[in-house]
């Protein structure tokens, strides 16, 4: 599954994408969301993941000017520093499907991560390593380990 990162802080950006990296997903980076939007035109992500800093829109606006662009419903995360309820709350009126204070420890970053793409992708987020034999498949990591 790929991720986009669209975090203007390339250091909290860096350890985001480590987190994500650790369970296994590919993660690309954005420094803002005119970045991210040209970026459509040619990647399909499978969740969006957008700093409320990474934008001169504000958090009730910025869910709704990502969905206009993308072609499918693609979950959209916000994160960030943001602790004005308000504002947290508009963004997720307007479409976001939820949001992460910063900070937060990388375990319960990526597992908040992985709940929400299973929700919204129960099929691919199955169980994905199977043992067969002596053999263990790795069905996200397409890879096969002898044990």
């Amino acid at each position: 599954m790929l991720i986009a990162v669209v975090h203007p802080n390339i250091e909290e950006a860096a350890w985001m994408m480590r987190a994500l990296r650790t369970e296994g997903y590919s993660a690309a980076h954005y420094a803002n969301t005119r970045e991210f939007l040209r970026s459509i035109k040619r990647d399909s992500h499978d969740l969006v993941m957008i700093s409320d800093t990474a934008s001169h829109v504000s958090l009730s606006k910025l869910p709704m000017l990502i969905r206009a662009r993308l072609q499918q419903h693609t979950p959209l995360l916000l994160v960030g520093h943001n602790h004005d309820e308000d504002a947290v709350a508009a963004g997720l009126g307007a479409g976001a499907d939820g949001y992460i204070a910063l900070p937060i420890s990388s375990a319960l970053f990526a597992a908040r991560v992985t709940a929400l793409l299973r929700r919204v992708y129960p099929i691919r987020a199955a169980r994905q390593t199977f043992m067969v034999g002596p053999y263990e498949l790795n069905q996200r990591e397409y890879r096969i380990k002898s044990r």
